[in-house]
């Protein structure tokens, strides 16, 4: 668990531990987790995100035992609603006042037909990776009709995709649920000369940063949860970060 852990959009759980743990003992020996549970350790590289329908882990009911609340868009916006969010939360636990409104969230009313989302990290010894965490996900559609820009991860499915390996990295290392070294792991990994994904990335987050219109709308958001406010001031965020002053 995160010491300083604050959640993106959604807070979720499994209602019981026994379907909980149903649910992840299901779900590590699904064939689209083998290969995260797999690779050989780098301690900079963290395994793409994967999702894997709560049906097919817990039965055509089993959604029934998951709840969770998400965020409310401040002002239609649901990524201005997260940068305030995390105003109004520092400020409090510094034993100020914000100078914000105090977030509003909302009871998610379903999660039929929604899925468990895996993050994953290094294990202790280093000799593989595990499940840093796992949890329920309504379907994007539920959450569009509350305001709430998020789209299905196709790039976890598709690694062809527009803009999959940024959106899949991207993911992996910047996701409010990620561990807390992997955007730190990211920056690392961005030094190295000889990482071909990285190559990729590098060139998609490019084009990206010139013209974030090319990314499919509310892609980068689903897969990053940010508050830098838009899509652009989140690229030119994580290009800054990972690669200082070099040109675009």
């Amino acid at each position: 668990m995160q010491p300083n852990h604050r959640c993106g959009v959604y807070s979720t759980r499994v209602t019981h531990p026994d379907p909980f743990a149903v649910a992840f003992a299901r779900g590590v020996e699904r064939p689209r987790m083998r290969p995260p549970l797999e690779m050989p350790c780098d301690p900079d590289v963290r395994p793409p995100a994967v999702s894997v329908p709560i049906a097919d882990l817990l039965g055509p009911d089993g959604h029934r035992y998951c709840s969770g609340y998400w965020l409310l868009p401040m002002a239609g916006n649901m990524r201005v609603a997260l940068a305030a969010r995390d105003i109004w939360a520092h400020t409090r636990a510094a034993g100020q006042v914000p100078g914000v409104p105090e977030p509003e969230i909302e009871r998610i009313p379903t999660f039929k037909g929604g899925t468990f989302r895996f993050y994953f990290l290094p294990n202790r010894d280093r000799s593989g990776y595990e499940v840093e965490c796992m949890y329920p996900v309504p379907l994007a559609a539920v959450a569009r009709r509350a305001g709430i820009p998020f789209v299905e991860p196709y790039w976890q499915d598709d690694p062809e995709a527009p803009f999959a390996t940024l959106l899949r990295i991207v993911e992996s290392h910047c996701h409010p649920e990620t561990d807390e070294d992997a955007y730190s792991a990211l920056r690392r990994r961005a030094d190295r000369d000889d990482d071909a994904e990285m190559q990729v990335f590098k060139e998609e987050l490019r084009q990206a940063v010139r013209d974030p219109a090319l990314i499919p709308e509310d892609a980068l958001f689903t897969a990053a949860e940010f508050g830098d406010g838009s899509d652009e001031t989140f690229l030119r965020r994580l290009w800054r970060d990972l690669y200082g002053d070099e040109p675009v």
